[in-house]
């Protein structure tokens, strides 16, 4: 019976080993997209005070950025629904 709960106990260490590594890795995942994810952002927001205020004015602005908004927000929301 000791010796079964060894070897059970060992292959249960060694699952919990691999568990460790592959939650690492999902984090580590999930870090990088988080951080793509806010460093598009940031240059989304920085072209459009560019282009708002540098470039163009926010008459030919505003539509584009609420067209870009809506777009985004269409584009995003499949996958809200597919989970």
């Amino acid at each position: 019976m000791r010796g079964k709960f060894r070897e059970v106990t060992r292959e249960i260490n060694e699952l919990a080993k691999i568990k460790f590594e592959c939650d690492k890795i999902a984090h580590q995942h999930t870090k990088r997209v988080a951080m793509g994810g806010f460093g598009a952002l940031v240059a989304y927001w920085g072209a459009i005070y560019y282009l708002t205020f540098k470039k163009y004015g926010w008459d030919l602005m505003e539509p584009i950025t609420y067209l870009t908004g809506l777009g985004t927000a269409m584009g995003i929301s499949p996958l809200n629904w597919s989970s």
